[in-house]
């Protein structure tokens, strides 16, 4: 065996095992991916259960207040109709304890909280119905006895602090399994880094090998032209040894073109090597000319190797990058300062079809026969991009969830509290009447007499009075739990997205408001409006909200004037929904969107949630909505969303 034949085999040997390097960092890196796919999958499943586990928890706890309410309607008043609610209730409540245990069946610690409530569930119901009971056969006297023990009460806060520590917890595993998503990244981006340094290193010893081959090659050629120059010299002077002279060089001659074939065939494997690889490989010289593209490469760009080979790089480059890029080479090759050539960075690739991408660089220089030569190696990251905007999307989305949380939160422990507060004082006082009424009924004591006067006055103006607060306090406590339920199911409604006759939808809520501004004294103007893209049944909502508004807060010193215009600019539609009311003051335009805030109570009945809930359908169609006034000045209301002429493109 020939050293030449040693030297080829080695190559060979160290490409094969450069090769196998190559699939075993590619296959490392596809299970990497797929451990950080499964891991967001996963991710997202547990995220959206602990939602839905919250989002039960303030049910059931609606659903026990509402029970409540409504048998303490009926031991007042006795009658039947008031149980209604309470049905409704027990029938939700045993469903909604059995989601609760299987949302939580993977916390082991929230079964326990779950475990835990469905006895104290049962017992606060069995009470509810023992008082129910008392009333039907005993009278409102035997079964305020059962109220005044306070059972309820005590079940009732016992509930109320089990379902608080599940929210908490859940609360404490959505931030945990947030860090742990943002850690993930991290890792991920530096295992990305790792393997682009790597492949750069491969494929430039790669390149390197091919030199080494193509010296030996040149000088195999030169011994060849040697050996056939001394074989003219020796015809000359021996011509009696021709026969001799011509068998020797006939054997060095095959044995040169034997390592002539091998070096052709280990080039022809180097090739080979580089056209499968999974990135896309391409070689420039000195004037950025694409001299080499491998297969990759090809379908990275959507060019052929022979539309690319010959032309500059820079048109795999979108402005301003083309510009500037035969700039940068010169300047590296007169200073040797480099930007991007031996440090990989992330860059913006533009295809044939002139679609951009981003995707990794790395450049290799090296020295082939006296000219100097870069290889890049690129790899498109446009689905790492994805992952990660939808995990930047998923963050904000859960801290907009976690601030909901919490405003929901604030206004249950402070709004609910008043009427709450006013139920027991005047329970108290109501219970205070029925031992004097029950005293006077009983006879007068001794050596006294009733009094019939102070029995009617208890029974005609005390007693309605304390009912009459008692029921305006359930009413408001009514009010508020519905808003919540309304707020939270906005986000699971469907959505219809369709092209809409804004004018026609407009004409029609016109119409149906066409009493109501005749009793305001008011003038209603619908413009010309261009037609948008949404959800018909919930924009009718929005708007029919924003005319409501506009005529509940008139100035009353001069006649009432509401107008709707629209426009269309930059692919989206713009409707303005004006009217010179009393105005907003500037310090009060950022809070009337904020959920149960009322600027004037006084000008009408309201939830506090009509434009809190108009922003939140407006966001889901990818709409805005914005307020501009001043006070005495009347309100300017915008409503942007997108043009049909979207939905008609995709078309």
């Amino acid at each position: 065996m020939t050293g030449a034949t040693v030297q080829i085999q080695t190559g060979e040997r160290r490409l094969l095992a450069g090769l196998g390097a190559a699939w075993v960092l590619l296959a490392v890196s596809a299970y990497f991916s797929y451990l950080n796919a499964s891991h967001l999958i996963a991710t997202s499943h547990a995220v959206a259960r602990s939602y839905a586990l919250m989002t039960r928890e303030e049910e059931l706890l609606a659903r026990l207040t509402e029970a409540e309410s409504s048998h303490f309607g009926y031991l007042v008043s006795g009658q039947e109709v008031f149980l209604e609610p309470y049905v409704a209730a027990t029938n939700r409540i045993s469903q909604l304890a059995r989601e609760l245990g299987e949302l939580s069946r993977d916390a082991p610690v929230q079964q326990q909280r779950v475990r835990a409530l469905e006895p104290l569930i049962t017992r606060r119901l069995a009470l509810i119905q023992e008082r129910v009971e008392t009333r039907r056969k005993s009278g409102s006297a035997a079964a305020a006895a059962l109220v005044r023990e306070r059972e309820g009460k005590r079940v009732m806060d016992q509930i109320r602090r089990l379902l608080a520590a599940m929210t908490a917890a859940e609360e404490e595993r959505l931030r945990t399994r947030e860090r742990a998503s943002t850690d993930r990244a991290r890792i991920t981006i530096w295992f990305d880094v790792g393997f682009g340094a790597f492949s750069v290193a491969l494929l430039t010893g790669i390149s390197f090998l091919l030199f080494l081959e193509n010296v030996r090659r040149q000088q195999t050629e030169a011994s060849l032209r040697r050996a056939r120059d001394e074989l003219e010299v020796r015809v000359r002077e021996r011509t009696a040894t021709l026969a001799a002279t011509n068998n020797a060089l006939a054997a060095q001659i095959a044995k040169h073109q034997q390592s002539e074939r091998s070096l052709r065939d280990s080039e022809e494997r180097l090739r080979a090597i580089v056209d499968t690889a999974a990135e896309g490989v391409i070689t420039i010289d000195e004037r950025g000319v694409i001299e080499s593209v491998n297969a990759a490469g090809e379908k990275m760009f959507g060019y052929t190797a022979a539309e690319l080979i010959g032309r500059n790089v820079s048109r795999l480059m979108p402005s301003p990058y083309r510009e500037a890029h035969d700039r940068y080479l010169a300047d590296y090759l007169r200073t040797g300062q480099a930007r991007v050539i031996g440090v990989g960075r992330e860059v913006v690739g533009q295809r044939k079809d002139g679609t951009v991408f981003p995707m990794d660089l790395s450049v290799g220089c090296a020295q082939l026969a006296g000219r100097r030569l870069f290889t890049g190696v690129l790899r498109d990251i446009t689905a790492r991009k994805g992952a990660e905007e939808q995990l930047g999307a998923m963050a904000r989305s859960l801290a907009e969830k976690n601030k909901e949380l919490e405003t929901i939160v604030y206004v249950a422990s402070h709004d609910l509290r008043s009427p709450l507060v006013n139920i027991q004082g005047f329970s108290n006082e109501l219970a205070r009447l029925c031992r004097q009424l029950r005293a006077s009924l009983a006879g007068p004591p001794p050596g006294g007499s009733g009094d019939p006067r102070a029995v009617r006055f208890w029974l005609e103006q005390e007693m309605p009075e304390a009912i009459g607060y008692i029921q305006a306090g359930v009413a408001k406590m009514d009010v508020l739990l519905s808003g919540f339920l309304r707020f939270s199911r906005l986000g699971r409604a469907a959505l219809t997205l369709e092209r809409i006759n804004a004018g026609a939808m407009l004409a029609g809520i016109a119409r149906a408001m066409e009493f109501q501004v005749q009793q305001a004294g008011a003038k209603l103007e619908i413009g010309p409006v261009p037609d948008c893209l949404g959800d018909a049944a919930q924009l009718t909502q929005v708007f029919s909200n924003l005319l409501d508004n506009a005529l509940k807060y008139l100035e009353p010193s001069r006649p009432g004037h509401i107008t709707v215009t629209g426009g269309s600019e930059a692919g989206r539609v713009l409707y303005v929904v004006r009217d010179n009311g009393i105005g907003i003051a500037p310090e009060h335009q950022g809070k009337i969107f904020e959920i149960f805030h009322r600027l004037n109570p006084s000008a009408g009945e309201g939830e506090g949630l009509g434009l809190t809930i108009a922003q939140r359908i407006l966001e889901r169609q990818n709409g805005k909505i914005w307020v501009e006034s001043g006070l005495g000045q009347g309100s300017a209301f915008f409503v942007s969303l997108p043009s049909p002429l979207q939905i008609d493109d995709r078309r």
